[in-house]
């Protein structure tokens, strides 16, 4: 590859830093720490477990997919899941949920730190369940969570 970023981080132990002294953009830079601290792949092959690490590593995934086939020759086990994931478009981030902070609030969820907990919860059931992802079942769900039955 071509890709200096990648390149760097197969060859070195510290690719950020390296990445700085051979004055890389903080773009480059910033690639290659978020790749360092994501985890390198997903505990299982399955969907669910593909969906949080996805959610998990963010903008790190294809990075670490590159690697994998740099450092094995192959495909990760787990990009075929990858590619059906995004082919599907299931929701990996609060922005995909099919219910915003606002609804929430106007659903009679306080307002505060907890709103974030549970849209972390509601986003965390939909990363194992994307079929949950519609609105009025989020809605009932962040009731049941902001009532404390979960």
């Amino acid at each position: 590859p071509r890709d200096p970023v990648l390149l760097t981080m197969l060859l070195t132990d510290n690719p950020a830093l390296t990445l700085q002294r051979l004055r890389a953009s903080s773009a480059e830079v910033n690639r290659a720490e978020a790749a360092v601290r994501a985890q390198p792949e997903p505990p299982g092959s399955d969907s669910a477990a593909v969906r949080h690490w996805l959610a998990a590593v963010g903008g790190a995934a294809d990075d670490l997919l590159h690697l994998w086939r740099l450092r094995t020759g192959a495909a990760a086990p787990w990009a075929a899941e990858v590619e059906a994931i995004r082919r599907r478009g299931d929701p990996l981030d609060r922005g995909a949920l099919a219910v915003t902070g606002n609804d929430l609030l106007q659903s009679g969820v306080p307002p505060g730190p907890e709103l974030g907990r549970i849209l972390d919860r509601l986003l965390d059931r939909v990363l194992d369940e994307p079929a949950l992802n519609n609105r009025d079942a989020l809605l009932e769900l962040a009731r049941s969570l902001a009532g404390g039955s979960q």
